[in-house]
């Protein structure tokens, strides 16, 4: 493998901190660009010291910082995002992000010629309520959140400056991550919340009736594919999912985390109505939801970590960072 250097947006964050790791095990040189307002230098703790590594704090809508940032770059990875959540208190600050931030990547990848590729993190949101399952590549587009249409809008301008200008991309379309160093904050996602809440002897909150199905996958299998997706040429241009393969319901994923916090007898869940952005569902969906039959095609892309497994080993890690004793 050749050694590069590459551009990490959001390389603070959850999985962007884990990419940085991975990129300079196979000895790339890696420049973090991250505003740090979800992001942490903690995330960046086991590595902050790699001669390799440079870290730049910036924000992804200032052209001329990320110009600079870019300078002698082979590779873009571009992770820096506003989350879900936070698009939909926000959804014009999330779209100066998401968009507005995903163009300027693009202008920095046309007018820098030593740029060979784009690696995008897109979302599964992208295909929003299911045609048919499981979702593949050629699922049609249907953002019903903010997020997802930032997304989704992020991919067309990828799309159109290879057109327009043959700016060279892999995108990938990523399911839910979880595992250490998850957000845990106002806006984290969904295993991060219940932890939290069983840890503190309450009841996950359940918003409809449970039984709408998502696919986890534990983030080094998530960063293991995107670094093989950009190392390949068989993913030149193209979109893949990326994803574990297999789901679990918001019900089995409540009670998979009461039994590993062996609180299965003292607490159950309770149940709210859904959210605005949400649709009840009162049957499960067929299994799985997501096809990876095209990413395991190309690059052979084999999940490792079994959803109970890296659910437990997420668990250690909160419990050890918040000293609960298991």
């Amino acid at each position: 493998m050749d050694s590069k250097r590459v551009l990490v947006t959001g390389g603070a964050g959850f999985i962007g901190s884990y990419l940085v790791e991975s990129l300079l095990n196979c000895g790339h040189e890696v420049v973090v660009f991250d505003d740090f307002s979800y992001g942490s230098a903690e995330n960046l703790s086991l590595v902050k010291n790699h001669q390799a590594l440079k870290v730049i704090n910036g924000d992804i809508r200032d052209l001329q910082s990320l110009q600079s940032a870019a300078k002698d770059v082979d590779e873009l990875f571009h992770l820096a995002v506003l989350n879900l959540r936070l698009a939909l208190e926000d959804p014009c600050l999330a779209s100066e992000v998401n968009v507005r931030g995903t163009v300027n990547i693009c202008r920095v990848a046309q007018k820098n010629r030593s740029i060979k590729k784009i690696v995008f993190t897109s979302t599964g949101a992208v295909y929003g309520r299911a045609k048919y399952l499981p979702k593949d590549e050629k699922h049609p587009l249907g953002a019903i959140s903010p997020y997802a249409a930032d997304k989704v809008a992020g991919e067309m301008y990828i799309q159109a400056f290879y057109e327009c200008f043959n700016t060279p991309y892999t995108i990938l379309r990523v399911f839910n991550t979880y595992g250490p160093r998850s957000q845990e904050a106002e806006y984290a996602e969904v295993i991060p919340i219940f932890v939290e809440r069983v840890t503190k002897g309450l009841p996950p909150v359940i918003f409809g009736t449970g039984k709408q199905r998502m696919d986890f996958t534990y983030v080094t299998d998530i960063v293991d594919g995107i670094v093989s997706a950009a190392e390949s040429d068989r993913i030149q241009n193209d979109i893949v999912n990326l994803a574990s393969g297999q789901d679990s319901s918001i019900n089995e994923l409540a009670n998979l985390v009461l039994k590993l916090l062996d609180k299965e007898d003292e607490i159950k869940p309770i149940y709210v109505p859904p959210r605005p952005h949400e649709r009840l569902v009162h049957t499960e969906p067929s299994t799985p939801i997501v096809s990876i039959s095209k990413i395991q095609r190309l690059i052979d892309y084999r999940p490792k970590v079994a959803f109970e497994d890296g659910l437990q080993k997420y668990i250690e890690w909160y419990c050890r960072r918040k000293r609960i004793q298991l």
